[in-house]
């Protein structure tokens, strides 16, 4: 076997992988809460299933709370993806990013999704938003749930919202998302 075809065997056997139809699915009606120890493979599997089912034109935004985290998940997934980072993935962080107009997988941080709501509050273009890591919680992560929330209820109901966390009260989140469904993986 060569390097490639290991990663990608490697990958299918992640536990999430068994799930992805479901989050799939269960994000075209609604928000979804995904709940998944570390290492199950959430972060690199969930934006890329979501984001291959969307129209074209359409985006993804992945929230990574971090800036080293944002830059390389967008990296592994670019890489899980055999694109180069900065066409279809890329990344958007506080003075960096490495975008194109090709860009329809973005991983971001927080605070530059929190100016993208600012500067264009309907989200226009985006179809997706799943923010990670939830259990690391921040006033900006909370905003930004808020401002999500609201925006599905009012002007955006079509707009797809993931969070996904290893350590999270899922049913709390999912209610207070209005019902969102909950899929959570145990397997190791």
């Amino acid at each position: 076997m060569n390097k490639c075809t290991d990663v990608v065997e490697f990958l299918k056997n992640l536990p999430v992988a068994s799930v992805l139809p479901d989050i799939v699915k269960a994000a075209e009606s609604g928000p979804v809460v995904v709940g998944a120890p570390p290492g199950s493979g959430k972060t690199l599997l969930v934006p890329s299933a979501v984001h291959d089912v969307l129209s074209p034109g359409e985006s993804l935004i992945l929230v990574q709370p971090r800036r080293f985290a944002a830059r390389a998940t967008a990296g592994q997934i670019a890489t899980i993806r055999g694109c180069r980072l900065g066409d279809d993935v890329g990344y958007r962080v506080r003075f960096d990013s490495k975008v194109s107009k090709a860009t329809t997988l973005c991983v971001q941080t927080t605070g530059v999704l929190l100016r993208q709501c600012v500067a264009d509050p309907s989200l226009s273009g985006v179809a997706c938003v799943i923010l990670d890591e939830f259990h690391e919680r921040s006033l900006e992560m909370d905003l930004l749930i808020g401002l999500l929330k609201n925006l599905r209820e009012t002007t955006r109901p079509d707009l797809r919202i993931l969070i996904m966390s290893a350590t999270l009260d899922a049913d709390a989140v999912a209610h207070y998302l209005g019902e969102a469904t909950v899929i959570t993986v145990t397997d190791r």
